[in-house]
């Protein structure tokens, strides 16, 4: 039987070429994601039969867009915590720290935030992201995405 995965995410999720086409088949996949998505544009489902694991990932967007950073971070930590009260499974994966003072400041402070959320799984893409093996610094080229499937799989099953 296949098990039901929502992706939530910004365009490191949504391209064709992006991770989620390179998961294995045994996930159902199901996506709300949307290139230049920001998290507070956002509205969880409110139908959740039927689904079980749910990818989280933060993309840079809401990062580098911020106009309150400790809006966005309540609004997320908001989001997660509704999500897990109704039963998903919550992976969140962080982009990288992209040596941007600004994105690296706040990206460091959700890391945190969800590192103290019960019931949330954190995968971080710090170590395993090559810039070397992506478009423009930021967005994935195949080969990257297909790692990026792997360590969030793995992150899956733990």
């Amino acid at each position: 039987m296949l098990e039901t995965l929502l992706i939530i995410g910004d365009s490191l999720s949504a391209s064709p070429e992006s991770w989620p086409t390179y998961l294995p088949p045994t996930y159902h996949v199901q996506l709300l994601v949307q290139g230049g998505r920001r998290i507070s544009e956002y509205s969880p489902p409110r139908d959740i039969r039927g689904h079980h694991k749910l990818v989280y990932f933060l993309g840079a967007g809401d990062i580098l867009h911020l106009s309150n950073a400790r809006d966005t971070k309540r609004y997320i930590q908001d989001q997660l915590e509704y999500l897990a009260g109704r039963g998903y499974e919550i992976t969140v994966v962080t982009p990288p720290i992209f040596n941007l003072q600004k994105f690296d400041e706040v990206n460091r402070e959700h890391r945190q935030m969800i590192n103290r959320l019960p019931n949330v799984n954190h995968c971080d893409m710090q170590w395993i992201w090559d810039s070397t093996m992506t478009h423009d610094g930021i967005h994935p080229t195949p080969k990257l995405s297909a790692v990026i499937a792997e360590t969030i799989q793995g992150c899956l099953e733990e």
